[in-house]
């Protein structure tokens, strides 16, 4: 029958006992939706009684239902939430409500509901604000432990998911691989020069640019030449200094031979072929033997 604006409306005591509030919460707010699975929407389904003056209603209503964080005063949560043309069937009526995900988050609802029957120009409301509860599972969902949750990805089986990584001083990151800067740090060398050169650069990629040994510095003294890297004997001297190929000249009076009394050997494809030895006495003439 119509409901008046003038008629008490109230909810049947069943809904606190009998006909507990059915709560399904979608999207992930309590229960996490199965892998690869389409995930559930944030409405859920709120069934209720409605009575005028103990006579349960049947007739088509519209109904205004808002959210509150306080059975008193408080402030709304998400939207306004109107629903034309109820069916209502022996004072049982059922609404689809969606005040969005980010309106349960683990703290206390209440919902301020109003209706109009037939052909009434006006909301009433009803006298208090009904409390959210949550169905048992919904509730086990908010503290599930690890152990009770299936189809954990690889990345957050240690509880890690969110760690920055911020690439510092001679290092570069792109997504999730770090690499070094070459222009900032020197790669290890991958060359080598050949012997007898040295390294005279190296570049940013560890490669080697080679070049001939120019700073080694040659000192010759007497009787010797050097020409670039190459020493050598200096033939333009005639004092005597050593004996040459061509003979030494007789002016330069040279010897060859010892001067502190020893013997001299001159050997021939290495066996001896003559030896002289000093004499006895120092003015003895030196003794030749031949073999």
């Amino acid at each position: 029958m119509p409901v008046s604006a003038g008629s008490s409306l109230r909810f049947s005591r069943l809904l606190r006992w009998l006909l507990p509030l059915l709560l399904f919460i979608g999207g992930g707010a309590l229960i996490p939706a199965a892998h690869g699975q389409t995930a559930l929407p944030t409405s859920f389904t709120y069934q209720g009684q409605l009575y005028d003056d103990g006579t349960p209603v049947t007739a088509t209503c519209d109904f205004r239902v808002l959210l509150y964080d306080a059975p008193i005063g408080g402030n709304q949560v998400g939207n306004t939430q109107l629903i034309s043309d109820v069916a209502v069937v022996d004072g049982f009526f059922v609404l689809s409500l969606n005040f969005g995900a980010a309106a349960f988050e683990g703290d206390a609802r209440y919902l301020d509901i109003a209706v109009r029957c037939g052909p009434e120009p006006s909301f009433t409301s009803f006298a208090d604000r009904v409390t959210l509860t949550a169905a048992p599972y919904s509730l086990y969902a908010l503290g599930a432990p690890w152990a009770g949750i299936g189809g954990i990805p690889a990345d957050l089986a240690d509880g890690d998911d969110n760690t920055t990584y911020t690439a510092g001083d001679g290092l570069a990151l792109a997504g999730t691989t770090f690499s070094v800067l070459s222009d900032t740090v020197q790669l290890r060398i991958a060359e080598a020069c050949p012997a007898g050169s040295s390294i005279r650069a190296i570049a940013q990629d560890g490669t080697v640019l080679c070049e001939s040994d120019d700073n080694t510095t040659y000192t010759v003294t007497t009787g010797m030449t050097l020409l670039d890297t190459t020493l050598g004997l200096d033939t333009s001297f005639t004092d005597g200094r050593y004996w040459q190929l061509g003979g030494n000249t007789a002016a330069l009076t040279p010897t060859l031979g010892t001067t502190d009394g020893l013997s001299l050997t001159l050997i021939v494809s290495g066996t001896p072929a003559l030896r002289l030895l000093p004499g006895l006495l120092v003015t003895d003439a030196p003794t030749l033997i031949g073999g």
